[in-house]
């Protein structure tokens, strides 16, 4: 849980939570990101998370695998 709420932090702002991409933040952030057979997309944050998007979810996860 603590590494969550460390995560989320990092997507506040003085005004609220970000409402655009940041490259800075999410080079901070992630720690590699690799593309399986499956064609799920597999992000590992510094803090040692591990988040999976699988094709068909959000568009843009998609659009990014179709073009790897």
């Amino acid at each position: 849980m603590q590494a969550q709420n460390g995560l989320s932090g990092c997507f506040r702002t003085k005004g609220g939570l970000l409402e655009e991409f940041r490259d800075d933040l999410f080079n901070l952030m992630v720690k590699e990101i690799h593309i399986t057979k499956e064609r799920e997309i597999v992000f590992y944050i510094q803090n040692g998370l591990t988040f999976i998007e699988k094709e068909g979810g959000k568009a843009d996860a998609v659009a990014y695998s179709n073009r790897i």
